[in-house]
């Protein structure tokens, strides 16, 4: 089914920026698709992830309703139970953006809601026509993480789940925006390093792998600067509250710009970019970052490895303190020998990504 013309539902039950950040694309490659859009904003996530269905259909009976070619939805949305409640969607051809799957997700604070949490993505999966997952890490957590679920299963599962799966299954990235090439990068010619730390302020992220790192500059002979330039929370960790503390001589800006264009100014401004993520299914700040002449600092796991495999990577470690002390390592590293080239991630260009997500619609 061609999506140039199409009227399309799309589904977003847990909307945060980056969710937003993939239909923004897919607007700019469809520019002449109708799109109807419901989202529900991103708060309460594991109360959502389950309940999401009951809310969708009674809040938004007249838009479900509608006369729709497809629905595309993204994964935190309870397929399986929306189309049983809103029985009009049930044979309307359906894609599966999965930005992060639950059977990787750092989330040891709620041990309970796990199962939940793995049983209503997997139906949801199934439920789909189609699925993409933003990168063969993701893919391949998630597949292992339902066959593991599976042999757990005490019920009777049926066979060839996991092949199913996969068949209908693809791995394409979030394209990044069209802003960020055809820049002049300025000339870095000045001593030391800047480094830009770009994450949001999410446990998730390792705000106490950060606080680790700048422990580790701190006692080392690396001349380096940080710039936490990552969206923030209400409440900053503690973990970053101690950074500022006590190592505020090593963060030369602190600050979230809300204005696009003043955001990708100051994230230019670095020389390097910093992960110091417990999940990244694909790191579009990190992206975003090289796209405006960064070279990655990334631990040798998650979806790093994929995305940018000719780039040195630092020694990931369970232990905080020690994968700290790999990454000031590499970075020192650099400064002797000089930085290594910026990677080009033009392949990740609306243009070049378009086909890929075309094939994924033609073929619901």
């Amino acid at each position: 089914m061609n999506p140039s013309h199409a009227r399309v539902l799309v589904v977003s039950a847990y909307d945060a920026d980056s969710h937003q950040y993939w239909f923004n694309r897919l607007t700019e490659m469809y520019p002449d698709a109708a799109f109807t859009r419901i989202a529900l904003p991103p708060v309460n996530y594991a109360w959502r992830q389950r309940g999401n269905a009951l809310r969708l259909a009674g809040e938004f009976e007249t838009q479900l309703s509608g006369d729709y070619d497809m629905l595309w939805v993204t994964s935190a949305v309870d397929l399986a139970t929306l189309r049983g409640l809103v029985p009009c969607l049930a044979n309307l051809p359906t894609l599966v953006y999965f930005h992060e799957n639950p059977f990787a997700y750092p989330d040891a604070s709620r041990p309970g809601h796990a199962l939940d949490a793995q049983l209503t993505s997997l139906y949801t999966a199934m439920a789909a026509d189609r699925c993409v997952f933003n990168s063969r890490h993701n893919l391949s957590s998630f597949l292992s993480g339902v066959a593991a679920l599976l042999d757990k299963c005490p019920d009777e599962v049926p066979p060839g789940v996991v092949q199913s799966l996969l068949a209908k299954s693809q791995e394409t990235p979030v394209p990044l925006a069209g802003d960020l090439f055809g820049r002049e990068i300025a000339e870095r010619d000045r001593p030391g390093i800047r480094i830009a730390w770009n994450h949001r302020w999410g446990f998730d992220k390792g705000p106490e792998r950060l606080l680790a790192f700048a422990k580790a500059l701190d006692r080392s002979d690396v001349d380096a600067q940080l710039m936490l330039l990552g969206h923030r929370s209400d409440v900053a960790p503690g973990s970053l509250r101690e950074l500022l503390d006590h190592y505020g001589h090593l963060v030369s800006f602190n600050g979230f710009e809300d204005d696009r264009e003043m955001y990708c100014a100051r994230l230019a401004m670095a020389d390097v970019v910093l992960s110091t993520a417990r999940h990244d299914f694909q790191g579009l700040c990190i992206m975003e970052a090289v796209a405006l002449g960064c070279v990655p600092l990334v631990p040798d796991r998650l979806s790093y490895p994929e995305f940018f495999q000719d780039t040195p990577r630092y020694r990931s470690s369970p232990d905080a303190d020690a994968e700290a002390t790999n990454a000031v390592a590499l970075l020192r590293m650099w400064r002797d020998n000089g930085l290594p080239p910026v990677p080009d991630v033009s392949r990740f260009r609306v243009s070049v990504l378009e086909q890929q997500y075309t094939q994924a619609i033609m073929a619901l």
